[in-house]
């Protein structure tokens, strides 16, 4: 057999922008909202309580908390413009899921390296009905998929068929 490494013609590969991304649910937004909140709320009072342990003067309690507060609404816009940029596509090979706005990224992972996969839902995720999906491949941790922002049924859809083609193509 002899070896052969023919160049690829890149013209003729798919492209990925023709890829049709479901959007996510819009109680994801509010998810993401409520963890800004958190956060801040979290920061806020840790600054206190160190500002009244530490006898500072109130200046520095006040530019603290006016950059929280900056953070704070950076954030919001950050995470409204960003949230249309989000979504997931599922095809026969591969699963994708795009984000970012500033720094826009898909992540692709091919089906037939999918080792296992769970879904999980948080507390908060459980109150606004949302799952994610978490798709473990054979490679490092870097290399998994998490599908944020679908409902539990989704991703209860989506873990059923993707199983049945692992096994089928197994």
């Amino acid at each position: 057999m002899i070896f052969q490494n023919d160049q690829i013609d890149l013209a003729e590969l798919p492209q990925s922008d023709s890829i049709d991304f479901q959007p996510l649910k819009t109680s994801y937004k509010t998810l993401q909202i409520i963890q800004l909140c958190n956060f801040i709320t979290v920061l806020s009072i840790a600054g206190s309580i160190f500002h009244l342990i530490n006898d500072y003067p109130n200046f520095v309690l006040i530019i603290f908390l006016a950059v929280l507060f900056l953070l704070f609404i950076f954030n919001l816009i950050v995470i409204r413009i960003g949230f249309s940029h989000k979504g997931y596509a599922v095809r026969e090979h591969d699963v994708h899921y795009k984000t970012g706005f500033i720094n826009r990224k898909v992540v692709s992972i091919p089906v037939n390296r999918i080792q296992h996969m769970e879904i999980r839902q948080g507390v908060i995720s459980r109150l606004l009905k949302l799952s994610k999906l978490k798709l473990f491949t054979a490679g490092d941790s870097s290399s998994d998929l998490s599908l944020r922002g679908i409902s539990p049924e989704t991703a209860e859809e989506l873990k059923q068929m993707l199983t049945e083609k692992i096994n089928k193509d197994a």
